[in-house]
């Protein structure tokens, strides 16, 4: 007569089978941002990651310089400056005149740059010359284990063209001066980011008991930086220094972004302004494409980048960049809603 109900211990079951099943949907949903952080250390990574995924869930690429040929559940992708990109879907009850349904978010985030003129010498040390990059917290940029990611422009027949690069290994570290030669730094940590704040990349001495680097020629943009900062770049691209014309390289922590906490709660990882934001609105686009044939606006994602440095330049979100793509979305062999089109863009650029 004492037995418990066999429906209330049921009903149970069911939660507990619930609550596990939703902890690992938000875990496997947290595990994707993870990766996609990961694998996003600069702009112009954060956007080829986009474009991977967008690609994969049926996007098409369009290039400004060629005639758009937009359609009714069409799923569309344009990139800018390889790092900002905005990706856009036509509902399939469209009609000129309609709406646009736009998010926004930015690919860039604080750092440290490298300068145009980086080779540094000091008192046996081989340093790199760096920037500041938007609004960091620059004092927990000291004694962390620094590798360098972005983009380099490489000169090879037929013109110019755009090559990533990731040296993954620790190649560069911020060093914090010893306690007992600035006893003051605990009352008082006010760094010089010009003079203070100058990664080592290695000591002359074991540069000159190793192999020599090879030198870029002398009038050769590579000349504006170390030789041994060059070669690493040459050996992962596989190209002379010579054929190196111009790069844009960010610093960022070796160490990669992980869910962490005693109950894996919390995600531990550089970047998260603003790529949470990147990686939801991207997650949100590609996710709502079954019901696209219902929608009569246009989905827009918009990912600039140089938010952080004030959104002014060509690939900014203060550029005309996404009007300018907003209407040629729009001018698809129907009336234009925006009527100042016709004066401003050829229709034979559409």
């Amino acid at each position: 007569s004492g037995a418990p109900s066999p429906l209330p211990l049921f009903s149970q079951v069911l939660k507990l089978g619930h609550k596990m099943s939703k902890k690992a949907l938000i875990q496997e949903a947290a595990k994707d941002f993870v990766s996609f952080v990961n694998k996003g250390p600069s702009p112009f990574h954060v956007v080829q990651e986009c474009r991977v995924r967008l690609e994969a869930a049926g996007f098409q690429e369009l290039k400004e310089k060629d005639r758009w040929n937009i359609k009714p559940n069409g799923r569309y992708f344009v990139i800018n400056n390889f790092s900002t990109i905005v990706a856009f879907a036509v509902g399939g009850k469209y009609k000129p005149g309609n709406g646009y349904s736009i998010v926004g978010a930015h690919t860039d985030s604080p750092c440290f740059r490298v300068k145009p003129r980086s080779c540094r010498t000091s008192v046996g040390y081989i340093g790199v010359g760096v920037e500041p990059y938007g609004g960091g917290i620059w004092h927990t940029w000291f004694d962390r284990d620094l590798k360098l990611a972005g983009r380099v422009i490489l000169k090879q027949e037929g013109g110019l063209v755009h090559r990533l690069v990731h040296i993954e290994e620790p190649i560069l570290n911020i060093p914090n001066l010893c306690i007992h030669l600035d006893r003051d730094m605990h009352y008082k940590f006010a760094p010089n980011k010009e003079t203070h704040m100058i990664p080592v990349l290695a000591t002359t001495l074991q540069q000159q008991l190793e192999e020599a680097a090879e030198e870029a020629p002398q009038d050769s943009p590579a000349c504006n930086h170390h030789p041994l900062l060059i070669s690493l770049l040459t050996k992962q691209l596989g190209c002379s220094p010579a054929d190196i014309m111009d790069f844009e390289l960010c610093l960022a922590d070796t160490q990669p972004a992980r869910i962490g906490g005693a109950l894996e709660e919390f995600i531990f990882a550089p970047r998260i302004d603003n790529l949470m934001n990147c990686y939801t609105g991207l997650q949100g686009m590609i996710k709502s494409m079954d019901s696209l044939e219902g929608d009569s606006n246009v989905r827009v994602l918009a990912l600039f980048d140089n938010e952080e440095v004030g959104s002014k330049s060509v690939q900014g979100a203060d550029s005309s960049t996404l009007e300018f793509y907003l209407k040629r979305c729009s001018w698809c062999r129907l009336e234009c809603c925006f009527r100042r089109v016709h004066s401003e863009v050829d229709c034979a650029q559409c």
